[in-house]
């Protein structure tokens, strides 16, 4: 739609040479694990792009560097889950995003409460089983159906080999206590498929709305975003045969230019 095809980084074929299974077992996690990461793509991490509003990629293959402080990648690690995301880190500032490697489920910590109730409309939103949320059932229920799953998967770290080293010990108890309910109390879940597609979704609607290669907004910058989304239905939106990426993201940058963006 708008992203600068350019900033994609695909792996090399025998994948990410920062990631190895040394480097991720010294997480806790498994080999699995690191296959997955060494195959994925990222967004170059010294851009910033974001891929939804506030919410910038976590690039993996940067964080692993082998000269990168430890503590670095630690916060980009709560308990059993990975962390998609470089915002909400560090200031506090933006979206987190957890993957769960055991079911598969992505987690947004401190999920807005608009986009709680669309995951239920589009009947999307999991618990931490990976079962689908009936939004017909109170929060009560669903909060009684999650407490074994989140018993289980807390313990994921303990039922994994992991390196031992002995300034691991204060982390490990940290994670910990990260892994516990606090986040989740307010967190949206989605299975990794139906995650990305609600993503999607928030894009062929213009709920997010790019202002150019490196940022998305939403209503929140209500005053021109009817402009913008606007300009991207007069180049085509959402029909992708007819839609004109080029064309449309200059007219938008002259827009933009024009009231002082």
């Amino acid at each position: 739609m708008s992203l600068d095809e350019s900033l994609v980084i695909e792996p090399p074929e025998s994948g990410w040479p920062n990631i190895t299974v040394e480097a991720v077992k010294w997480l806790g996690k498994t080999e699995e694990v690191s296959l997955l990461l060494q195959r994925l793509p990222y967004i170059a991490h010294d851009d910033e792009v974001q891929v939804a509003p506030d919410c910038v990629f976590a690039d993996w293959n940067y964080l692993f560097h082998p000269h990168r402080n430890k503590e670095i990648i630690q916060i980009y690690i709560e308990g059993p889950h990975f962390g998609l995301t470089s915002s909400g880190r560090g200031d506090g500032y933006g979206v987190v995003l957890l993957l769960g490697t055991t079911l598969g489920i992505v987690n947004r910590v401190n999920c807005p409460s608009e986009i709680m109730g669309d995951l239920d409309v589009r009947r999307k939103r999991v618990r931490y089983d990976g079962s689908k949320v009936d939004p017909s059932e109170s929060d009560s229920d669903n909060e009684d159906a999650n407490s074994n799953e989140e018993a289980e998967e807390s313990d994921e770290m303990d039922d994994t080999e992991s390196v031992d080293m002995e300034d691991e010990e204060d982390w490990g108890e940290t994670c910990s206590d990260k892994a516990g309910e606090l986040w989740r109390d307010d967190a949206g879940s989605w299975l990794v498929a139906d995650f990305f597609e609600f993503l999607k979704d928030q894009f062929r609607e213009l709920k997010y709305v790019p202002f150019s290669s490196t940022e998305v907004f939403d209503h929140h910058h209500a005053h021109v975003i009817p402009m913008v989304q606007d300009i991207y239905r007069q180049h085509g939106w959402p029909d992708l045969e007819r839609y004109n990426k080029q064309e449309c993201m200059a007219a938008l940058e002259k827009a933009l230019e024009e009231r002082g963006y």
